[in-house]
């Protein structure tokens, strides 16, 4: 879709979804479940921080359509919902480290 075809109502949801990606814990997350599916104690222990707010994010990203999860028994998986959330997120990484070295290239002229 080209950025000029795009509609407000798309921009909306656009920035919802962008909304769901602007928070530190969240991309750890991301990141992690960027190698592949994880149930909610290895993503606790890979991020650092409490049950209870690592649920609270994974929901918040489950809700945004980045993560699907899954049941097995009590454990309940996580995995990135889509190729392209992963192409998403490497894009925007890829994007800011381009950005960064320009930012210090000007700094160090």
């Amino acid at each position: 879709m080209m950025f000029e075809k795009i509609t407000d109502i798309s921009l909306n949801e656009i920035a919802q979804l962008l909304k769901a990606l602007s928070d530190t814990t969240r991309l750890k997350i991301m990141k992690y479940l960027h190698e592949g599916e994880h149930c909610v104690t290895e993503i606790v222990h890979s991020v650092g921080s409490s049950q209870a707010n690592i649920s609270k994010h994974l929901q918040l990203l489950v809700t945004a359509g980045l993560l699907t999860s899954r049941k097995e028994g009590t454990t309940v998986y996580y995995q990135i919902s889509d190729p392209v959330v992963n192409h998403l997120c490497g894009s925007i990484c890829s994007g800011y480290k381009n950005l960064t070295e320009k930012k210090y290239q000007k700094i160090l002229s």
